[in-house]
């Protein structure tokens, strides 16, 4: 079972002309999944679409052999042969790879449920010295968002997820492509939201930023541009900082 959509997740960010602007107008970008850091993320390798069973043939060889005599064609095979398997083989992978390539040209923007990650500080905003914004889930499109998976091993399809790829009927299969990463990035914590255009800037409403929270390690002067910013806005700013002799930091709300 999936878990619940939190009620706020969060954006760490670098401190830099970008992230800046983006704040400002509310746009949030969906990147497409070249552009991440982990080359497995989104990957497809020919060992995704799994073995079928006897049964599984039999039941694609009457589909196939139904959809060519509804067409007005016959098949050249007189039962699912080795022939047949190699020709469905073929067709099922053809149609995998040019309906994944088509989701790895949506866009994807991360999010994680947490906010005092120190790996998350120190990998995606700057050291510490960048920022991380705090969104309330009820508001689009952080709504839509999706858990990440993670696991040894890259997804498989099932038949019933085979076929459904091969008829077109269902793009759900895919997704398990877009929604799942390496165990070694489980502590992200992290959710997805997809656009069907990678490299689009969306516009979110103003309400839905509910807190900025400034890292540990960033610069006065940055603090105060960036309280600037968010003067007159709904949005709450907080300050991390280290808590005492613990490996952990903590948020206070900044006047």
């Amino acid at each position: 079972m999936l878990p619940a959509l939190p009620s706020r997740l969060y954006k760490y960010q670098p401190y830099n002309v970008q992230t800046l602007d983006n704040l400002k107008n509310q746009v949030l970008w969906f990147s497409k999944p070249a552009q991440f850091n982990d080359p497995f993320d989104c990957r497809v390798v020919p060992s995704s679409i799994g073995p079928l069973g006897e049964r599984d043939w039999r039941q694609l060889f009457q589909q196939v052999r139904s959809a060519a005599t509804q067409a007005g064609h016959s098949l050249p095979f007189e039962r699912p042969d080795a022939d047949f398997r190699a020709a469905v083989e073929h067709g099922l992978q053809k149609s995998f790879e040019e309906n994944v390539s088509r989701f790895q040209r949506h866009g994807v923007a991360c999010f994680s449920a947490r906010v005092d990650d120190l790996l998350l500080w120190s990998h995606y905003a700057e050291g510490h010295r960048g920022f991380c914004l705090e969104f309330d889930t009820t508001y689009a499109p952080f709504r839509q968002a999706r858990p990440v998976q993670y696991a040894e091993a890259f997804p498989t399809l099932n038949a019933d997820e085979i076929t459904e790829v091969f008829s077109r009927a269902n793009p759900e299969p895919q997704m398990k492509f877009l929604f799942t990463k390496s165990r070694c990035w489980e502590y992200e914590q992290e959710w997805r939201v997809t656009h069907p255009e990678g490299g689009t800037a969306y516009r979110f409403d103003p309400a839905a930023l509910t807190a900025v929270y400034l890292g540990c390690e960033m610069e006065e002067v940055h603090q105060e541009v960036i309280a600037r910013l968010l003067a007159g806005a709904p949005a709450h700013v907080y300050l991390m900082q280290a808590a005492g002799t613990e490996f952990r930091v903590q948020a206070e709300r900044m006047k």
